[in-house]
């Protein structure tokens, strides 16, 4: 025996601490698409009043006037928005803490209280001067002469403009192409965690645990003790539930696959007995009672269930799975063969010794996304003379039901208390709300990231609208002197399109190498798909240049409609 040290964080916390690291990431990413969103729009608005600010410049308002004014818009709408945050999160908050996993501490104290308010206040301030003084960057007194003569000229936007404009949109495009690119790794690992096989169906099967420590089992009159009263207590309760009506099959066992209960032995086989720990074979144990495979819709492919008389001490039966079979006799068969458990030191002929009844196709006890494990499977019964034998304050009840398993529940409770009035029950479930719950970090993070990436995708879409709206309005007059030296409007339209997917390629160039990155982030979360997935690197990169383009194609219409003569007249 050695010991295993942890953290007590780490014991309390688990890995949900990794997935509300990712969450809060995927936050801050819409929180700076927004932000880029705003800011592009400040600029597209302050380079509409660029004029009338260079004009009030020149006529002696000072630069802070000037400034005060843009903050103090940018900081109010910044803190209404802010405002109108808390209020959906306040409304959304039961939601999303019903999509939380159960295991998540301190769950019950979540809230928006004054921590949270003084946050959003302070990150709605910080946003808001942020992006309040970026259309300032443009309009310091210098510029004043060249901003009357574009004003009065020309009407063209000048490049430094232009450029702070493009790296806004590219960083909206990359940011979200890493939310998008996210979203699709763990859909695509939820999807083949659900298509995983685990080796038995829990569709209609019903689970209590029950306590069942000798100190209850002995009151209420009764006389049985110790390993009997816990056997006799399993199997008449087995018998009361089976001759229910609507109860397919039933049975006890020491836990239950994927409930995340562990426990490996070293096993010998018969003529092989080990040198050492290395060359024994080492086995997941798994205690159960007779009917347990066919209680929770498991499958026998040699040989025969565990029964009731397996229970008695002679000869000790144990059943072993398709992978223990496969790795212990390769080309031979597994029934009739003799197992048991190996320590250092303790010589295997002279311990019990245990018969091979029966070999089940694979379960997956630990997780759906671990393979399945060479297993040994016990009767329920704890001997005297050990031999993988552990006392067990607690046994599961297993009913697999004709219908819906828990529209039996109240008559299983009764059949229960009318055996042992005392026995408490509770963690009371179905085998499909176990498997459910075995991959619900990887819901609740693709959930919570599809959200994001929506919220990205649209924020991110409208953004570029707008822009590419505004650039195609200052453009009027070049794109009406285009179309009269010649240029078609289809040319003109095309144009447009060609410089919005050049801006669209360079920030998805970047967003894909940040996905790579923060892909590595999600890979404890990632079954069946790597974090670097070509096909959905791809498919998020192409989807998102369609939905680019999409959001482009009206103002580049709107560019191949324009009136050469309109256009010449409006300047």
């Amino acid at each position: 025996y050695r010991p295993r040290v942890t953290v007590l964080k780490d014991a309390v916390v688990g890995d949900v601490a990794r997935v509300l690291w990712i969450v809060l990431g995927a936050v801050g990413f819409v929180m700076l698409i927004a932000t880029a969103n705003v800011a592009n729009l400040f600029l597209v608005r302050a380079e509409s009043r660029r004029g009338e600010l260079a004009i009030r410049s020149a006529l002696g308002a000072g630069g802070r006037s000037i400034a005060r004014s843009f903050f103090a818009e940018s900081v109010m709408l910044s803190l209404a928005g802010g405002a109108l945050g808390v209020v959906i999160a306040a409304s959304g908050l039961g939601a999303l803490l019903r999509l939380a996993p159960s295991d998540i501490p301190r769950l019950d104290q979540v809230g928006v209280d004054s921590l949270v308010l003084g946050i959003a206040a302070t990150v709605s301030i910080l946003v808001g001067i942020a992006f309040g003084a970026a259309p300032l960057l443009g309009l310091r007194r210098g510029q004043v002469a060249d901003a009357l003569r574009e004003e009065a000229l020309t009407r063209t936007v000048a490049p430094a403009r232009r450029r702070a404009r493009q790296a806004l949109v590219v960083s909206q495009v990359a940011l979200s192409l890493v939310l998008l690119v996210a979203s699709g790794l763990l859909l695509r690992t939820f999807a083949n965690l659900r298509a995983v096989d685990p080796g038995f169906d829990g569709s209609r099967t019903l689970t209590l645990r029950l306590s069942t420590s000798p100190h209850i089992l002995q009151t209420a009159g009764r006389t049985e003790r110790g390993d009997l009263a816990r056997t006799l207590f399993m199997l008449e309760v087995t018998r009361r539930i089976e001759a229910m009506a609507g109860v397919e099959a039933a049975a006890f066992s020491a836990d239950l696959p994927l409930d995340g209960a562990e426990y490996h032995d070293y096993v010998a086989v018969e003529g092989e007995v080990p040198v050492d720990l290395q060359s024994a074979t080492k086995a997941l144990r798994t205690f159960i009672g007779p009917g347990y495979i066919a209680a929770i819709g498991g499958r026998i492919l040699r040989g025969r269930e565990m029964r009731a008389a397996d229970f008695a001490e002679q000869p000790r039966t144990v059943l072993v799975n398709e992978a223990f079979a496969r790795q212990r006799w390769p080309d031979g068969e597994a029934l009739g063969r003799r197992i048991v458990q190996y320590a250092p030191g303790v010589d295997p002929t002279q311990d019990v010794w245990y018969t091979v009844a029966g070999v089940v196709a694979d379960i997956r006890e630990a997780s759906l996304a671990q393979p399945p494990v060479p297993t040994v499977y016990l009767p329920t019964a704890l001997l005297p003379e050990g031999g993988f034998g552990i006392p067990a304050s607690s046994m599961v009840a297993i009913v697999r039901a004709q219908g819906d398993p828990l529209a039996i529940l109240p008559a299983v409770r009764d059949a229960i208390r009318g055996y042992h009035p005392e026995v408490p029950i509770y963690d009371v479930e179905t085998l499909d709300q176990l498997m459910a719950r075995s991959f619900r970090n990887v819901s609740f993070a693709m959930i919570l990231l599809i959200i994001a990436a929506a919220l990205s995708l649209a924020l991110g879409v409208v953004g570029i609208y707008g822009t590419i709206a505004y650039v195609v309005g200052q453009r009027t007059r070049e794109f009406g002197l285009r179309m009269v030296l010649g240029a078609s409007g289809w040319s003109v339209g095309r144009a447009v399109l060609a410089q919005t997917s050049r801006v669209a390629a360079f920030g998805i160039g970047i967003g894909l190498v940040a996905a790579l990155m923060f892909g590595r982030v999600l890979e404890s979360l990632l079954f069946g798909v790597t974090a670097g997935d070509p096909a959905v690197f791809i498919g998020v990169a192409l989807t998102l240049l369609a939905v680019i383009l999409c959001a482009a194609l009206i103002p580049a219409l709107r560019a191949a409609a324009v009136d050469p003569a309109v256009a010449s007249r409006a300047e």
